[in-house]
């Protein structure tokens, strides 16, 4: 009596799986961030394209109960990386204003109640964040 058993090599999948494998890894993105672990899901150039922002979701719940929680840093994705701030998307955030070789970073809040209010005002010249090479 014959076996109605088959069996196959597992060879065919084996080659497959180390062929796809380092295709999977290598499209894991570069510009993780430690403090809440995700990738970016924006990048947005700011001052002719001499610095970037990056924006991360850390919560999201769809827009069904809240808004978004976004952590933002400010970059030129090889000197420097400076962290923000996180905020809530359906109340505040911020907004950026480049003057010369300055950033005015605006942190903004009211924007449920439309009031947008300018809560406080950092400047920061990217020669000296460049000079630090801060990486936050």
């Amino acid at each position: 009596m014959q076996s109605l058993i088959h069996r196959k090599s597992f060879k065919p999948l084996f080659s497959t799986l180390y062929a796809v494998l380092p295709l999977t890894l290598s499209f894991n993105c570069t510009n993780y961030d430690k403090r809440n672990r995700l990738c970016p899901v924006e990048t947005t150039p700011l001052c002719d394209n001499t610095c970037y922002l990056e924006t991360y979701n850390v919560f999201s719940d769809g827009g069904a109960v809240g808004g978004t929680v976004a952590t933002e840093y400010l970059t030129d994705s090889t000197n420097f990386r400076k962290y923000i701030g996180t905020f809530d998307e359906a109340d505040g955030g911020y907004s950026y204003k480049c003057e010369g070789a300055s950033i005015i970073v605006y942190e903004i809040s009211g924007r449920s109640t439309q009031s947008n209010r300018i809560e406080s005002a950092r400047i920061y010249t990217l020669q000296a964040l460049k000079k630090s090479k801060v990486q936050e």
